[in-house]
């Protein structure tokens, strides 16, 4: 054999060693994915992700505590909203002391008026009868008489400009609430009821302006609040038409200054459904419910939230009527809709 067949042979026999140990790497590469796939195949995840959806199995959903039922049938109102400011009744205080102080020295001046006008008159009369007093006498108070309607006057005038000026800040209601000591104003007064003043935009008209309306608490939850009277002036800071409102202050937890919603009744009376704030998850700056479709099926529906009700939002949804829909656990199923799928975990089912 020569140089040239040898080189051939060892050529040929390396290449049948390469080829074996590829045969192996790959049959062992084979061997390991059959194991993993029978391995994925027999571990059953806790939730099973779908479009707009979950499913769950027995287990997850009874360790979750996943609560469904029928919702509610309620009535409600078409609203609209406008801005509502709490307000400090620091000025109607003063209005109250400047008030009680001018109509005090009026009355003062009043009084002293009907004495001096007595006084004058009884000494015009003993001057007149033989010269009783003197005629100084007289004149004195005459001066005194006059000077007293004079006081009178002025005391009357500055008491009807408060007045005027009252009426013309809070409007003739409010106005006669503070001045006259009213209930309204005793309720205000010792912080019973808080005022609030309502904005509407003057493109916004709405008649008649409703007698009571919903504010919306920091807390989410509502109050109610009753008219007063239409502000005479324009919010300049808002330029539209503003109105005077009272709220209880243990119901509404409000305190000067706040800037809350507000909801007037505009609309006639709707049927729909009532879904409470534990049945809403919030995704993507929109609210969602779980609607239950089968055994361990919940499906993401998205709802309105513009019509706000007590701890809760109103729907006119009729696919939601009689369904089954998650009020404790939703934020859950959220959870295990987005829940990264694929490796080990629970059994659904026992």
């Amino acid at each position: 054999m020569n140089a040239k067949h040898i080189l051939i042979f060892i050529a040929g026999i390396a290449g049948g060693i390469a080829g074996l140990s590829a045969w192996s790497i790959i049959g062992e590469h084979s061997e390991h994915a059959e194991k993993s796939r029978t391995a994925e195949t027999s571990v059953q995840p806790v939730a099973e992700a779908k479009e707009a959806g979950v499913t769950l199995g027995e287990s997850a959903v009874r360790t979750g505590g996943i609560v469904a039922g029928a919702l509610q049938t309620v009535s409600h109102r078409q609203e609209t909203e406008a801005l509502a400011v709490v307000l400090t009744i620091t000025e109607l205080n003063d209005l109250q002391n400047n008030h009680a102080a001018a109509a005090t020295q009026a009355d003062a001046a009043l009084a002293a008026l009907n004495l001096s006008r007595k006084e004058y008159d009884r000494l015009k009369t003993l001057y007149a009868d033989d010269h009783n007093v003197s005629e100084k006498a007289v004149q004195l108070a005459e001066a005194t008489w006059h000077s007293d309607a004079a006081r009178v006057s002025a005391s009357q005038a500055a008491l009807r400009t408060i007045e005027q000026n009252a009426r013309q800040q809070w409007g003739a209601i409010l106005a006669e609430s503070v001045m006259t000591d009213s209930a309204l104003f005793q309720r205000l007064a010792a912080q019973q009821d808080v005022l609030i003043q309502l904005t509407l935009p003057l493109a916004n008209r709405i008649s008649p302006i409703p007698q009571t309306i919903r504010l919306q608490l920091p807390d989410g939850n509502f109050a109610q609040a009753s008219l007063i009277s239409p502000s005479p002036r324009v919010d300049l800071r808002f330029q539209g038409r503003s109105y005077f409102y009272s709220a209880p202050v243990q119901k509404a937890g409000l305190a000067p200054g706040m800037n809350i919603p507000a909801y007037l009744p505009t609309g006639p009376q709707e049927q729909g459904i009532f879904i409470p704030s534990t049945a809403v998850v919030w995704w993507q700056d929109k609210a969602w419910i779980y609607v239950q479709e089968d055994k361990g099926r919940y499906v993401r529906t998205e709802i309105s939230t513009t019509s706000a009700m007590n701890d809760g939002w109103f729907a006119t949804n009729d696919e939601l009527t009689d369904k089954p829909v998650v009020v404790t656990g939703a934020q859950l199923l959220l959870s295990a809709e987005f829940r990264p799928q694929g490796g080990g975990g629970e059994e659904g089912d026992d």
